[in-house]
């Protein structure tokens, strides 16, 4: 019987043919952009009350957690922890957008500021997560108290999906050094509207190479002044929200007035032996002089000491940067190189003077030319503080659950159609 036999083994074939493509899906499956959204598999409230320095409690079953540090009529410090698992998502993806989104239940006082501190998790909220951190990984400023709290922490997510890390820990801190701010927000145990993590990635290019994302703390900002220029600078001001990078000239009037913004950065986080593979500072400008145009300022770099005083005016002989400014708004400088050397000095503190680039320019008709950015006393939404982000390498990647899964899933399909492939041939 030739015709049932030839259907036979089409059918063999089909199912044989049917599996080896099954098996190249499964292996593509990590080959794709989406959107996670993910609630904490654990969170909570740690509280230190009365406020002493140590954490007494936790309460993880309330429907709120307030996060609050108050010292008038009471001396109390309370933090939130939220922990995800992201082992849904491909060790090694890109991650286009990580966005904290939590409900406000029950109010708070404003104008205040919301710190997210990163740190890797183990699924359990305890005392120890009250003052875990490995660096701050987002941070919200509000003038009012928000119905929705929004914050951007992609850098730091996307560093542990490269590292393969299973959970991720966020914890919640307010304004610690006010007498009186608060803010409490849903937990997860609020079912109508729990905390996410909303996480946009894409698997279908080059692994994100393995590294650790840090956002190091400023220890000390100021604006040091020479009015009128002489070349020697006589005031500074290490106090106020806001910093100022200027150089006027005007003749007709005999205005001249020269002034810098200092920075010193804590880069004791960083190891002397993890490679940095990208550094950027990240100022906030406010307002913006130029006469018309753009205007070109210069970042000087030093090693400082952490105190910021007027010497530091005339520091620096390394130009780092220098970038063309045309609006108000974010403005970056690449740093990585600069810190590279200060890393191979064993560096502990990272300055910077940042100045116009026609600082000490007396010729021509005269310029105006005067940025303002925040400085780290800055709280207002519109002048955010300033931001050094630093990338350093990172041991080699550990293997995503869901990429084994689908690894060994190929696998036994691929054998699968092998073995259809020979019994079709063989009959």
């Amino acid at each position: 019987m030739p015709g049932p036999q030839r259907d036979e083994r089409r059918e063999s074939a089909g199912g044989a043919l049917g599996a080896l493509i099954l098996a190249c899906l499964v292996l593509a499956g990590d080959a794709f952009a989406a959107t996670t959204v993910l609630v904490p598999v654990a969170d909570g409230e740690l509280s230190d009350d009365p406020r002493d320095g140590v954490f007494d409690s936790v309460d993880a079953s309330d429907l709120a957690i307030d996060i609050e540090s108050i010292t008038i009529g009471q001396n109390v410090l309370r933090r939130g922890a939220l922990e995800f698992d992201l082992s849904s998502i491909p060790t090694g993806a890109s991650v286009t957008s990580a966005t904290l989104r939590m409900r406000v239940f029950g109010g708070g006082t404003a104008p205040s500021r919301l710190d997210v501190h990163g740190y890797v998790a183990d699924a359990t909220i305890d005392l120890t997560d009250a003052d875990a951190s490995a660096t701050l990984a987002g941070q919200l400023f509000y003038s009012s108290v928000p119905t929705i709290v929004v914050v951007d922490v992609t850098g730091y997510v996307e560093s542990l999906i490269s590292r393969g890390v299973a959970t991720l820990g966020l914890g919640l801190r307010t304004d610690e050094s006010s007498a009186n701010s608060r803010i409490r927000v849903g937990a997860s145990e609020l079912a109508s509207d729990p905390p996410e993590l909303e996480i946009e990635w894409d698997a279908s290019g080059p692994a994100v190479p393995a590294h650790v994302w840090r956002w190091l703390p400023v220890i000390e900002d100021g604006t040091a002044t020479d009015d009128p220029t002489d070349g020697t600078f006589d005031s500074i001001t290490t106090t106020g929200s806001s910093l100022h990078a200027h150089s006027q000239v005007t003749n007709f009037l005999s205005i001249f007035i020269t002034r810098r913004a200092l920075l010193e950065f804590d880069l004791g986080a960083l190891s002397g032996s993890d490679p940095i593979l990208e550094a950027t500072l990240e100022l906030d400008a406010s307002q913006l002089s130029t006469g018309g145009g753009s205007a070109d300022f210069e970042l000087f770099g030093y090693e400082g000491d952490g105190i910021v005083e007027l010497a530091d005016a005339d520091a620096g002989t390394t130009l780092v940067d220098t970038v063309s400014v045309s609006s108000t708004g974010p403005v970056s400088f690449d740093v990585g190189t600069f810190l590279t050397s200060l890393q191979s000095a064993s560096a502990g503190v990272a300055g910077f003077n940042l100045r116009s680039a026609l600082d000490g320019f007396s010729g021509g008709n005269g310029h105006d030319d005067e940025i303002t950015v925040g400085s780290r006393e800055s709280t207002s939404i519109v002048r955010l503080p300033p931001r050094l982000i630093v990338e350093t390498a990172a041991p080699p990647r550990v293997p995503s659950m869901a990429l084994g899964w689908r690894l060994a899933t190929a696998l036994i399909l691929t054998g699968l159609a092998a073995f259809g492939i020979r019994r079709t041939r063989r009959g």
